[in-house]
């Protein structure tokens, strides 16, 4: 019993990994449109995942990385980040 628990545990955890880490692949596309981020579906976007970027984000201003830059690298190592943990779950 407690195995299958875990199992299921496990599944939707990965489910929502994954579907955060497609809401962020979105969130990067439509950056590339201007306009599209004002937009009611572009503001969902940002508030399902602005919250786990954050942290990193932080990070790196902790730290002094955040160089002005036109790639968003806070946003790449999150996304990096989650792919190795649905990677192993």
């Amino acid at each position: 019993m407690t195995v299958l628990v875990l199992s299921c545990l496990m599944a939707t955890i990965g489910l929502i990994l994954d579907v955060l880490m497609l809401m962020m692949f979105l969130r990067a596309v439509t950056s590339w449109f201007p306009g599209v981020s004002e937009t009611p579906f572009g503001e969902f976007l940002f508030t399902v995942t602005e919250w786990v970027i954050t942290p990193v984000r932080a990070l790196f201003e902790a730290l002094n990385l955040n160089v002005p830059m036109i790639i968003d690298i806070p946003f790449f190592v999150t996304f990096i980040i989650l792919s190795v943990v649905s990677s192993f779950i």
